[in-house]
This record gives structure tokens, C-alpha cells and sequence, in this order.
């Protein structure tokens, strides 16, 4: 099934459920799972940082606690008939907390930002080295928007809510914590009328969270959405230049981000409801607390010193308490992201080293299909009972319609996919007793599709051999008919060539890769339509580097243009995941069967032009 967003519509990403029948329990086991993998994994490294959080928080919440006890002989010596000395003292007391509190602030927020940094940028560095080490078989099933949001997005959702989020709950649970206690020490009937009304907004807060919580995993899914469509804009620019679809492309990614604009008011609903019930709620504790105590203070001995200690403690505990209220949509949402990153981390690679596995063992680099078969689904096979024997040094060509299983073919032999029956040995070697390091090692790639990154002309070259010598990296860029066109460049070697190469033509492009894959000197060679989009002057050049590049080595062609394939040794033709004919150019064409046909076409059609 396509992740593509179409007329606004939006596909999930694999592995989210559906929200809306959840219970609250069930979100209480789940948060508790991903909570265990975090603090285990992520934040464990980190006690001692967070133990060293922990007593500023301390400082901090005893500090605030601090300020509400001076109250008391605040106002009954230092503005009462108290003692004179207080005057002074109080005061002084007073800055003394103050500045405590400050300094205990700002190392917490230092201590927490550097954990939190440090926690997200190791996340994105496996999750990234995860994706990575990803196989063929799994990455066809994630799109890059899939991948990208969980590197970028969560992994930022999980920082706010280890380094922001549940390090604000520990000190507003420690700062309402020693508040209470000023208050019960002050009066314990009192203190015990104005903590009734928690439980009413404990509730409330719970079914706020839960409402959120299903919102803002709803939010992640349109942002997904959203991001899927502008990749697949941008990746799709030039075709959709060429057919004037850029208002199509607006309509389809404004679309998206209405639909998650919708979803966004409804989660600043819900998240917008704590604030006024935390000040209705409060201002009934608060005006509780002064109706009863100012009884207790006529008729129990209550000084207006301790009511305005307890008063303060309370004025004071409202602010945190209220912080608890609106954090418990950033805990939900960190939560949401930290089951996703799970999600992310259980995919595993369908494709590894078997437990006994060992190198390769190279002697010509002969290569065997014995009954090869495959199917990326079950039941639509692609390639069925397929023998084959690519000789060592020998030059194979793979030819036929499009959808034949060519390229399929080629990409089980780097094992992107293993084979669902039959096998492939190299050398005698079954390819899947051996470590996929080696395997890979001793195999080079040229594609149709030349696959360049944003970076220097040297640095495209060396890629499968960074360690090579700038001499070695020069003989490379000879051999494949690229060197002249290099020097030529404004930097020459160290030119920047663009996003994919974009700054060269088809043929530079083409010609780089070739010498990649010289550099890296390895005996076998898969050259999968190699100069199929390239122009005919284009085409000549490379085919002159490709001959060079195919000297010595095993090699399989995948071509379409006949033309290029006339010098192989062998060529097969492939037709619904089978060879139906094998020969030499001539044999084929003698044969008069399907080869001949296909040339026969290609030829006319290039008269005819």
C-alpha cells in the first residue's frame, strides 16, 4: 500500500494505532513501558547530572518554601509590635532566600538543557545508525517523511519532556510539597479544608490529558501527512514544473496543513480548559482558606502573621500546582514520541549474518543461480526457478521487457533482498553463510539512477574507498573518461557538485560513478542500465570508461538498449522472472525468437528517428 497523501487525505505510518477506544489504563501500562525504555537507555548515563538537578530543585522548592514561612514574623514583628531587630533580620532573610532561589534556578535549567541536549542528539544518532543499517526489505516499507519525523520530530518531543517536561513536574511536585507542609505546620484543620478541592482537579486534569493525548497523537499524524507531501513535491519538482502541476502540488500540501490546522484548534481547546480550571479551582481554595481562616484566626489564636504565612504558602503552591496542570499535555505528547521511537527502533533488518557466518572467500568471482526464486509479497512472485552461471572475468548480459526481473535479480546479489527460494553462491560460497561486510566489499554498483552526494567531486569518487591517496583518486577519474571534464571544473577535484549532482550533466554524472566504482577495485560488477538515460555522444563516453571498468572483472549487465549489450559473452533473455533465451548476439539473432524480435524493433525505431 502507498504512503502518497492524495486530495488532502492522509495514510498513518505503519505501526500507530487507532486512539479513540483506548482506555485510560492502557495508556497508563503503555506510558509506563516507554518511560522504563527511556530512563533505562537515554537517561541512566545521566543519574549523577540529574542527582545534582535534583538538589537545586530542593534549593529551589525549599527557597519558595522559605519566603511563605518569613511571612509570619514578617508581619507580626517586622510591620507588628514584634521585635525591632526583626526589622533588619527579615529583610535580609528575605534577599538571602531570594538569591538562593535564583542561583538553584538557573544551575537546575543548566544541568536539565545539558542532559536533555545530549540525551536527544544520542537518540538521533542511533535511530539514524538504526535506519541505516536498515535493509532494503524494511526501508521500501517506511517513507522518508516516515523516517525523518521520528529523527526530527520525536526525538525533539522526547527532549522536551525528559529535559523540560518531568524535570518542571519533580520541582513542582517538590515546591507544592514543601509549601503544603508550611501550610500544615501553620494550621493543619486549615491546611487539610483548603486540599480538598485536589482531588476535583485531579480529575479534571485526567480526562484533559486523555482528550489531549489522543489529539496530539492525531496532530504527529498530520504532521506525517504534511510531510510526506511536500518530500514528494520536492523530489517530483521537475516533473511537475513539466506539467504545470505547481497549483495541483499547493492545493495538495495546503490541504494538509488545513487538515492539521483542525486538529491543532481542537488540542489548544483542550489544552486551554486546565488554565481556567486550575484558577477557578485555586481561587475557591483560596478564598476558602481566607473566609475559615480568618475564623480560626478570631476564635483559635491564630496570629494575622501565621493566617499571612499560610495565605502565602498557598498564593505560592497555586503557581506550581497550576504548572502541573498545563505540563500534563507536554508529558502525554513526549510519551506519544517515545512509543513511536520504540516502534522505530523494533523494526529489524530482514536481511543479517547468519550466527556462523564467514568471510568471503574469493578465487574469480564466479557467480551461480541455482532455482532462484523471489517474491516481495507472497504469492506475486518476481523471479521463479531462475538458473544461472555468471564465469569468472566473464561479461553476462540480462536483456528483455521491462518488469522481466533484471534489475531483481541483480539486487539479490548484494543480498538487498535475500532469495525466497534456491540460492546464489559465489565462488561455491553460498552467499548467505558469508558476513555481508565482505560480500559487499567485494562488489561494485553503477546504476541508471547515479546515485551523487552534495559534496566535492573527490569526495564522490573516494566514497567506497575514503582512505584512497589523491594520485589513486586522479588515476580513477582518468580510466573513466572523467578527468578532463574535472579539471575544467571551477575548483576542479574540489568542486561542489550539488544536491545529487546536479551541477553536471547526465554524462559527468555517469562518468563520476564509473570511476567510483574503479577507485573501489572490486572483482565483481553490476552495471544496472548503466547508459539507458543518456544521449547517444553521452553514451559513446561512457561506454568507453564501462569497457575499461569491466576488464578483469565478473560482470552482469542489466540493459535495455540491445546496443550496448552486443560485446557481453552471454546474454540471457528474461521475461516474467525467467530466462527464455541464451546465446551470443549472433546465435540470438540467428535463433529468430524473442532477442531478434526486440533488436529488430529497437532498430527500427532508431532509423525511423
Amino acid at each position: 500500500m502507498s504512503n502518497r497523501v492524495t486530495g488532502g487525505g492522509q495514510v498513518p505510518p505503519p505501526g500507530v494505532n487507532p486512539v479513540s477506544k483506548k482506555s485510560a489504563f492502557f495508556f497508563a501500562k503503555e506510558n509506563m513501558v516507554v518511560f522504563r525504555w527511556l530512563t533505562g537507555l537515554y537517561v541512566r548515563p545521566y543519574f549523577w547530572h540529574l542527582v545534582a538537578a535534583s538538589f537545586f530543585m530542593i534549593l529551589t522548592a525549599a527557597s519558595a518554601a522559605a519566603l511563605a514561612w518569613l511571612a509570619a514574623p514578617a508581619v507580626d514583628d517586622v510591620f507588628g509590635d514584634g521585635d525591632r531587630s526583626m526589622q533588619v533580620i527579615i529583610p535580609l532573610a528575605v534577599l538571602g532566600v531570594v538569591t538562593v532561589n535564583g542561583v538553584a534556578i538557573y544551575f537546575q535549567q543548566i544541568i536539565v538543557s545539558f542532559v536533555g541536549q545530549h540525551i536527544v542528539a544520542k537518540l538521533q544518532l542511533d535511530l539514524f545508525r538504526h535506519f541505516n543499517e536498515a535493509d532494503a526489505a524494511v526501508r521500501t516499507k517506511q517513507h522518508n517523511a516516515w523516517l525523518l519525523a521520528r529523527l526530527m520530530n520525536d526525538t525533539g518531543a522526547v527532549q522536551g519532556l525528559v529535559s523540560g517536561t518531568v524535570i518542571s513536574l519533580a520541582r513542582d511536585v517538590l515546591m507544592f510539597a514543601f509549601l503544603t507542609a508550611v501550610m500544615a505546620f501553620r494550621d493543619w484543620p486549615l491546611a487539610i479544608i483548603t486540599l480538598c478541592i485536589m482531588p476535583l482537579l485531579g480529575l479534571g486534569i485526567g480526562s484533559i490529558g486523555l482528550r489531549a493525548r489522543k489529539l496530539t497523537e492525531q496532530v504527529m499524524d498530520k504532521s506525517y501527512a504534511l510531510s510526506t507531501a511536500v518530500i514528494e513535491a520536492l523530489d517530483g519538482q521537475r516533473l511537475v514544473k513539466i506539467y504545470g502541476a505547481e497549483n495541483r502540488e499547493v492545493g495538495r500540501v495546503g490541504s494538509a496543513i488545513n487538515e492539521r490546522l483542525v486538529v491543532q484548534r481542537r488540542l489548544i481547546k483542550a489544552r486551554s480548559l486546565t488554565s481556567p480550571l486550575t484558577e477557578i479551582l485555586g481561587g475557591v481554595a483560596i478564598s476558602a482558606a481566607m473566609f475559615y481562616g480568618a475564623h480560626r484566626a478570631q476564635t483559635s489564636g491564630l496570629s494575622f502573621g501565621e493566617l499571612g504565612s499560610f495565605l502565602a504558602a498557598l498564593i505560592l503552591a497555586y503557581r506550581p500546582l497550576k504548572r502541573l496542570a498545563a505540563s500534563n499535555v507536554g508529558v502525554q505528547g513526549g510519551l506519544i514520541a517515545g512509543r513511536r521511537l520504540m516502534e522505530a527502533f523494533a523494526l529489524k533488518p530482514e536481511v543479517v549474518d547468519s550466527p556462523d557466518a564467514k568471510a568471503l572467500n574469493l578465487a574469480g568471482g564466479e557467480i551461480r543461480f541455482e532455482g532462484v526464486s523471489f517474491e516481495y509479497e507472497a504469492g506475486r512472485p518476481i523471479l521463479q526457478g531462475v538458473d544461472l552461471t555468471v564465469p569468472a572475468g566473464r561479461a553476462i548480459a540480462l536483456v528483455g521487457v521491462s518488469g522481466g526481473g533484471k534489475s531483481t535479480l541483480l539486487n539479490l546479489i548484494p543480498r538487498l533482498y535475500d532469495v525466497t527460494e534456491g540460492r546464489i553462491l559465489i565462488d561455491g560460497q553460498d552467499i548467505r553463510a558469508v558476513t555481508l561486510e565482505t560480500l559487499r566489499a567485494s562488489i561494485g554498483v553503477v546504476t541508471q539512477e547515479t546515485i551523487l552526494f552534495d559534496d566535492t567531486v573527490k569526495a564522490n569518487i573516494a566514497y567506497g574507498r575514503p582512505e584512497a591517496s589523491d594520485a589513486e583518486i586522479e588515476a580513477a577519474a582518468r580510466s573513466a573518461a572523467a578527468l578532463d571534464f574535472i579539471q575544467e571544473l571551477p575548483e576542479g577535484m574540489e568542486t561542489k557538485i550539488g544536491q545529487r549532482g546536479v551541477r553536471l550533466s547526465g554524462g559527468q554524472r555517469q562518468r563520476i560513478a564509473i570511476a567510483r566504482a574503479m577507485l573501489r577495485d572490486s572483482p565483481i560488477l553490476l552495471l544496472d542500465e548503466a547508459t539507458s538515460s543518456l544521449d547517444n555522444e553521452a553514451e559513446q563516453q561512457v561506454k568507453v570508461a564501462l569497457q575499461r571498468l569491466m576488464k578483469g572483472r565478473t560482470t552482469l549487465i542489466v540493459a535495455h538498449r540491445l546496443t550496448t549489450v552486443i560485446d557481453a559473452d552471454e546474454i540471457h533473455v528474461m521475461e516474467a522472472g525467467q530466462i527464455v533465451e541464451s546465446g551470443t548476439h549472433a546465435s540470438l539473432l540467428r535463433l529468430g525468437g524473442r532477442y531478434a524480435r526486440l533488436y529488430q524493433t529497437q532498430q527500427t525505431t532508431s532509423d525511423a528517428a
